[in-house]
């Protein structure tokens, strides 16, 4: 009985927290018009298949989200609304995601805290009202982080490094940086290897992650070689660009 009314608290409290994130979120999603790296994700999108892939030789970014935006306007249509209304789905996803991963791995205060922090994020509210990759992203890295934490708490659960293994390969195909989040990671179960028996499941799970990244990697490398010798529109960061996002997260001082 003390079970069953823990778990309809933490329900209340949930659907407490992703009714704000709706409120907040949708209230003003269409608001402003399509802006900046938005019109690319569209104009590209709406291209047919084929068109599409022959895009991805020369594009900055993986194909994941291009072809989400792609089925996700054929089934929608071009309002700015429901257009929007994917990354605002993907943002109030990572809301459940991480009430969820805090509540399993940590405790209630945690989980309604962090849950409240990404919650009133400007960074976050931003993101979930562009039309760009960066909601799916997140989400993805929780989900990550959550079959991360259930390997080294119950290493013996195969579902777990399969999970793992899908949800990184969708991470690296919807945005490069995703091999970065894939290194750590890599380093984090090396640090838990004592713990974690099954070393020749989570070996299979980079393995396969390697070989899903295959059909893209030269372009990556291209990609990667034009950066280093032409740059970017991106002006290059310095330092204190360290205390600056740190701000940003924080919603500025």
């Amino acid at each position: 009985m003390g079970n069953y009314r823990n778990n309809t608290k933490e329900n209340i409290i949930i659907i407490g927290i992703i009714i704000l994130n709706l409120i907040i979120k949708i209230s003003f999603l269409d608001s402003r018009d399509i802006i900046l790296d938005e019109a690319f994700t569209i104009f590209n999108s709406q291209r047919d298949l084929d068109s599409l892939f022959d895009i991805f030789i020369n594009e900055n970014n993986p194909p994941l989200h291009f072809l989400l935006v792609h089925f996700w306007i054929k089934l929608f249509g071009y309002s700015v609304f429901k257009m929007r209304l994917l990354s605002l789905i993907f943002s109030v996803s990572t809301i459940y995601l991480i009430y969820n991963f805090c509540l399993k791995f940590f405790n209630i205060k945690t989980a309604i805290l962090s849950s409240l922090i990404f919650t009133f994020s400007t960074f976050h509210i931003y993101f979930s009202h562009e039309l760009r990759v960066y909601s799916l992203f997140c989400f993805l890295i929780i989900l990550i982080l959550y079959h991360l934490f259930e390997i080294i708490n119950k290493p013996d659960k195969l579902k777990s490094y399969i999970l793992l293994a899908v949800f990184n390969s969708l991470l690296i195909y919807s945005h490069y940086l995703g091999i970065i989040i894939l290194a750590i990671e890599f380093s984090v179960l090396m640090l838990f290897n004592k713990v974690i028996k099954n070393k020749i499941h989570y070996l299979m799970v980079f393995v396969f992650n390697a070989i899903t990244f295959t059909p893209i990697i030269w372009i990556f490398i291209k990609r990667l070689q034009n950066f280093t010798h032409e740059g970017t529109w991106v002006p290059e960061p310095s330092i204190s660009e360290l205390y600056g996002n740190l701000n940003r997260f924080l919603n500025t001082k």
